[in-house]
């Protein structure tokens, strides 16, 4: 589908139709409206039993370039007891999930030397280790065969 053939004059849902078509309605910036909706529903009905700060940030699809130095600049006021992101699946049920945990990155470099040059497979390909091999292999045994972690002692801080 051409990009052109997908226009709305604007975000709208109408009688009968469940979903909302606009640009970001999913990812991010429909999470984010439905945050200010409830702090607003909770200001104008019950109050907010503490105090909110909502840190929306939009740069999430091209590395966050200035999340770290915002965090860092502002760290008194963004002290909290509690931090909460709205970006996750929905089942086929349409139920949203609620998530813990699920976000965190972890950068490494990972090098693998093996011979000076190329060998040859009929002489070498069992006894020499294939630096590709070993990479794909250690990558492959960070998860169990049921999708866990399988370092040891990495979750043992975590709440499940």
């Amino acid at each position: 589908m051409a990009f052109a053939a997908v226009r709305t004059d604007r975000p709208r849902r109408t009688r009968g139709e469940p979903r909302l078509y606009a640009r970001g309605a999913v990812d991010n910036k429909g999470q984010w409206f439905a945050h200010l909706c409830a702090v607003r529903a909770l200001r104008e009905t019950t109050g907010l039993p503490t105090d909110v700060t909502l840190l929306i940030e939009g740069e999430e699809e091209s590395g966050s370039e200035y999340l770290e130095w915002l965090v860092r600049e502002r760290r008194e006021e963004l002290d909290t007891d509690l931090a909460f992101v709205a970006d996750g699946p929905i089942d086929p049920s349409g139920r949203p999930h609620v998530l813990l945990g699920s976000r965190g990155l972890l950068y490494v470099d990972i090098e693998a030397t093996g011979a000076n040059r190329d060998l040859h497979s009929g002489n070498f390909g069992g006894p020499v280790p294939n630096p590709a091999s070993a990479i794909v292999e250690l990558l492959a045994s960070l998860r169990d065969e049921d999708g866990r972690i399988a370092l040891e002692g990495f979750t043992t801080t975590c709440v499940h």
